[in-house]
């Protein structure tokens, strides 16, 4: 049995002085050591993101010695080089700063550098990202830089270019995910006002091409399919005339089907809009009710199928009633373009000959020449004309078609990338295609003019219809008031005030609908833009408004075709499910201004529970095509509430005594969609 008396350790003996100085400069030795190590582990690091650093700007004077002389001339294997170069350096100094800005961005708070701190972390994951992106971008495209730059001399390079393109469809998914990548970490920089005037520019840069870059991405896997490479695609082609101002942006003018074969532009083919439709050979179904009201319609033929907004719906109509008047299959999709994309189109490929007509056409012109098409010409009978007053796109479309197939080349990408997204934002070109795949990628980039109102915000999109057989739109301005009144305790209040004015002279002559003298006879066309505006107006507004009050308008019978005028209040219908529409009508004679004005209740979900404040969401959507509107946008704050944020920043008008509700004023010139966001407390 153990005895714990005597079964203890033996003590141990005394460490002498000596032994425990030797242990202290031991541990000092390997401490300074360490710290030794450590310097040489960040001076080397220094080191070589100095080094990277240094590398990365000598290869912005190798890009702009490369670029000096424009893309059409620029090597492919140097620029291929430099893109790959670039991106190794920005890796490596991605790998090599990462753990000091970790740190770093853990230092925001601190004054003046703190900003640049905290964003270090997500600008060295943009650059890994977007020259990873660049890289598989340039790997895939390479073939068509070069392809491109032989066009640029003459040789038709579209069906060779598409193959391209399909062909890197691995290279560019793999581009366009870590283009996502880039974007989400730009989305992580908070307070970028804050930041260095030079990085302010940089990122301002790249919210606008970083952008156009990744739209360019996804639309590029899904282009070879549409262009045909897969069979053969048939689009619709309408030529929307914003004189006579239509929910899409124009009565539907010419109408053209374009075929593609194999990446290949087979034919364009363009006819009157109106000649569409044997309406005395075969039924036709019945126009939507305010066409027969205002205009005395009773056949809802092709061009009047823009009667909606919403381009999707629009669109599908009009393929429906082209197919069924034609007796062809149905088209794979539409593209609406009007006089503005046209003249856009002009400032991208430069002047265009039109043989046929005798025409020079640039940027400038074409909107005459388009207007002076429509008269009867010299020599020409009334029958000659009816049936080709409207023949001017047929010719101009061939020969901007042989423009584009002998000279894409020539067209300075970034331009054309402006060119387009200007175009589509305004609405000025709308798509829609059946296809499934190119479908959700044109909706999820906002491309085809869907709409739509996410739920939970405010929503105001103004919707004017010419319905007086004229094109006297150019005549017509308006503006637009929206004033939104919040509440702590209660719904918002909106009160919508909008200004029509006409700038013609009066010329003593009363309204009445119609010039069918201009459209008989052959007159100039400057005779279709005379006359009174008779404009059906539908105001789109969140689902479940509440109408508490609205102008009435009244129109004499005898100014209509029809002879039934107007005399009844604005009311609320269903026409679509994400909104509740308000309908009405007014007539707006030579020299005169109209306001046309509504108040309603808003639905409670316009606001939304944020972080312990509350957030309103405005979206003022544009129409389609519409000529840019000056608008004052007003939202005053519950009282006893304070403003936190607004975005984008507004005019604040904060009253002396704390009692009275601040107030956050807009005032735009509108050609897109705008959102307004506002955060209180």
């Amino acid at each position: 049995m153990a005895n714990p008396a005597t079964d203890q350790p033996p003590p141990k003996a005394a460490t002498p002085a000596g032994d425990r100085q030797k242990e202290r400069r031991l541990a000092k030795r390997l401490l300074l050591g360490a710290l030794l190590l450590v310097l040489l582990w960040l001076g080397f690091k220094m080191w070589r993101i100095a080094s990277l650093a240094q590398s990365l700007l000598a290869r912005q004077t190798q890009a702009e010695q490369i670029m000096a002389n424009g893309f059409s001339s620029a090597d492919p294997d140097a620029i291929e080089a430099l893109v790959y170069g670039v991106r190794g350096d920005v890796a490596a100094l991605h790998h090599e700063a990462r753990p000091f800005a970790a740190v770093g961005g853990l230092l925001g708070w601190l004054p003046a550098v703190g900003p640049s701190l905290a964003a270090a972390p997500h600008l060295l994951d943009m650059a890994d990202s977007g020259t990873e992106a660049a890289a598989y971008a340039v790997r895939g495209l390479k073939p068509a830089i070069a392809l491109l730059q032989e066009d640029a001399s003459g040789s038709p390079a579209l069906p060779a270019l598409m193959q391209i393109v399909a062909a890197a469809a691995p290279d560019l998914a793999q581009a366009s995910a870590a283009m996502d990548e880039a974007l989400a970490a730009r989305a992580r920089i908070q307070n970028s006002e804050a930041l260095p005037g030079r990085v302010r520019q940089l990122l301002d840069l790249f919210d606008h091409r970083g952008r156009q870059v990744s739209e360019f991405l996804k639309l590029a896997q899904v282009l070879p399919g549409m262009a045909g490479l897969d069979g053969p695609r048939t689009y619709l082609i309408i030529a929307q005339n914003q004189d006579e101002l239509r929910p899409t942006g124009g009565f539907f003018s010419g109408v053209g089907l374009l075929v593609m074969d194999n990446g290949q532009i087979v034919s364009v083919d363009f006819s009157d809009a109106s000649a569409v439709g044997k309406w005395w050979e075969k039924p036709f179904d019945f126009p939507p009710q305010p066409l027969y009201d205002l205009m005395g319609l009773e056949l809802f033929l092709l061009r009047d199928a823009n009667f909606w907004p919403d381009f999707p719906v629009s669109a599908e109509q009009a393929i429906d009633l082209y197919s069924y008047s034609e007796d062809v299959p149905p088209p794979d999709g539409v593209i609406a373009l009007d006089q503005t994309f046209v003249a856009m189109l002009l400032g991208l490929t430069g002047p265009l000959d039109v043989p046929e007509l005798g025409v020079r056409v640039n940027q400038r012109n074409v909107i005459d020449e388009l207007r002076s098409a429509w008269q009867i010409q010299e020599g020409q009978s009334q029958r000659e004309w009816v049936s080709s007053r409207k023949e001017f796109m047929g010719p101009f479309a061939a020969a901007l078609r042989t423009r584009l197939e002998s000279g894409l080349g020539s067209i300075d990408p970034l331009f054309l990338a402006d060119t387009l997204e200007t175009a589509i934002t305004t609405g000025h070109l709308q798509v829609y295609v059946r296809d499934p795949a190119g479908a959700a990628l044109l909706d999820a980039l906002n491309w085809d003019g869907r709409l739509e109102n996410p739920a939970g915000q405010d929503f105001l999109l103004v919707v004017d219809t010419n319905v007086g057989y004229n094109k006297t739109n150019p005549f017509i301005e308006s503006s637009l008031t929206y004033a939104v009144t919040l509440a702590s305790d209660g719904p918002a209040v909106a009160n919508l005030d909008l200004v029509y004015r006409h700038t013609r002279p009066d010329n003593g002559q009363p309204c009445f609908q119609g010039t069918e003298a201009a459209y008989v006879a052959g007159d100039d066309y400057a005779k279709l833009l005379e006359g009174c505006y008779f404009n059906y107006l539908r105001l789109y507004t969140p689902a479940g408004i509440e109408l508490l009050d609205a102008t009435r308008h009244f129109a004499p019978a005898e100014a209509f075709l029809a002879g039934r005028g107007w005399d009844r209040p604005a009311q609320i219908i269903n026409e679509h499910p994400d909104f509740s529409t308000i309908v009405n009508f007014f007539l707006l004679p030579y020299a005169q201004e109209l306001t046309s004005s509504y108040r309603y209740q808003l639905p409670a979900n316009v606001v939304q529970a944020e972080g312990g404040a509350q957030r309103y969401l405005l979206t003022l959507a544009t129409q389609a095509g519409a000529p840019p509107r000056p608008v004052t946008v007003e939202i005053t704050l519950p009282p006893g509430t304070s403003l936190l944020s607004a975005e984008p920043p507004g005019i604040v008008f904060t009253p002396a005594t704390g009692s009275n509700p601040q107030t956050v004023t807009y005032f735009l010139d509108q050609t897109t969609n705008q959102i307004i966001s506002v955060t209180y407390r």
